[in-house]
């Protein structure tokens, strides 16, 4: 009897171990910001993604690269956040990875016309942070995203993720 069980959980061992859930790192679209727009004409939301380009983020041997690390922006369109972050799905190739999302960006059109439903909506989602920055603008989000930072560092490094930006979004 000890020795079926013995072999009974061997076996399970061997069987139930592994990672065949978990994916590599390199095979996953690392989304760092969110921004979202409102047209009031077409009543549909624009959702615009910033995803984290690995190219200068890690130490690399040899030189340093000459020519500037492009940042990946992607956007869609649709009459519900849903729908619009699934075209976004529909279009990575690498699945995309909201686990390091750590900025929102919202334009002043979403905070006028339909600021609850998508605080409601980004509550909801699971797989977003709660300690995410809450930013308003003015400006064309795809202006926003497309910031450079100083030295070919990545976007992570510019203003809009750093901790300073929230204490003066607080003061005003």
């Amino acid at each position: 009897m000890r020795r079926k069980w013995g072999l009974t959980f061997i076996t399970g061992c061997f069987i139930l171990t592994g990672c065949s859930g978990l994916k590599n790192i390199q095979d996953l679209t690392y989304i760092v910001a969110i921004g979202l727009d409102y047209d009031e004409e077409k009543q549909e939301y624009t959702a615009y993604l910033q995803g984290q380009n690995f190219a200068n983020v890690a130490k690399q041997e040899g030189a340093k690269p000459i020519e500037p690390i492009p940042i990946f922006i992607a956007s869609a369109s649709g009459e519900t956040l849903n729908l619009a972050v699934s075209k976004l799905y529909k279009k990575s190739e690498p699945p995309i990875f909201f686990g390091h999302v750590e900025t929102l960006v919202l334009s002043k059109r979403v905070v006028k016309h339909r600021f609850r439903e998508v605080i409601e909506e980004v509550g909801r989602n699971r797989s977003l942070r709660h300690t995410m920055r809450v930013i308003t603008t003015e400006e064309k989000l795809p202006d926003i995203f497309n910031i450079k930072a100083l030295f070919n560092y990545p976007a992570v490094y510019t203003v809009l993720y750093k901790k300073i930006l929230m204490m003066c979004f607080r003061m005003k």
